[in-house]
């Protein structure tokens, strides 16, 4: 069987300080055979070395500093028919002090979490979550929570009437049907608060030329910030306009 790999643990500062170099911001190198004494230190004196590879150890050192900076959740979510997000969600902590060479660290814009997929959801999703900092950056913190409010949706409707918008003053107008149907997706907790006074559907009379189509566009404008997938019925609707 294949023996496990025993790491060889390196006091930097000692060796630089053997082979009469600083640790300075920059770059310094190291031959490898300089660790040929320590190699038989940790290993015993039965290990016979052949050879090193590399012929040589590159250090990188610069000035160590600390930032705070958000953490960015890598989660793909799907969820079962009629069920949804509330369209927010919540990472505990969700920002993370980080420490290492300023040099690294003025290129970090966040840290990533693990990535998670998770499918066909159909009640709340909490998980924790490890963090995955770059090399030779270290968090103060591990992992994150993560949390997203799942509920099922149902579909409403309210009948609503049409406003104009951009009539002159000179004209009057008005549309047939004076009133849409509005349709939508609307979790079941929040659905008995909706109410028709909480959407607006508007008809544009700058697009009523002379000569342009019969019917206009209707448009919502306004709808409550919990329900989806809005819809109108119908979409345009014949007008007549008239001098006052």
């Amino acid at each position: 069987f294949e023996k496990k790999r025993q790491p060889l643990v390196v006091d930097v500062s000692a060796l630089l300080a053997a082979s009469g170099k600083e640790a300075a911001v920059g770059e310094v190198s190291v031959a490898s055979a300089e660790l040929s004494q320590e190699i038989y230190r940790q290993l015993g004196s039965a290990v016979s070395i052949a050879s090193l590879s590399p012929d040589s150890l590159t250090f990188q050192f610069g000035s160590r500093a600390s930032r705070i900076v958000p953490v960015h959740v890598n989660a793909t979510v799907t969820f079962e028919r009629q069920y949804d997000s509330l369209g927010t969600y919540s990472v505990m902590p969700y920002e993370v002090e980080i420490t290492g060479p300023e040099a690294v660290l003025d290129k970090i814009e966040y840290i990533e979490t693990e990535p998670v997929v998770t499918a066909n959801a159909r009640s709340d999703i909490r998980m924790k979550l490890k963090l995955q900092p770059p090399p030779y950056i270290e968090c103060n913190t591990q992992e994150v929570s993560f949390f997203i409010p799942v509920e099922k949706f149902t579909e409403g409707s309210v009948d609503i009437p049409v406003r104009a918008v951009n009539v002159r003053s000179d004209v009057s107008l008005r549309t047939f049907p004076d009133k849409v149907k509005v349709r939508f997706l609307v979790p079941l907790s929040r659905y008995p608060q909706v109410k028709p006074g909480l959407f607006e559907a508007i008809v544009d009379a700058a697009e009523a030329t002379p000569g342009g189509a019969s019917k206009l566009r209707v448009a919502v404008t306004s709808s409550p910030i919990y329900v989806r997938s809005v819809s109108v019925e119908p979409e345009r609707v014949e007008f007549i306009l008239r001098k006052k």
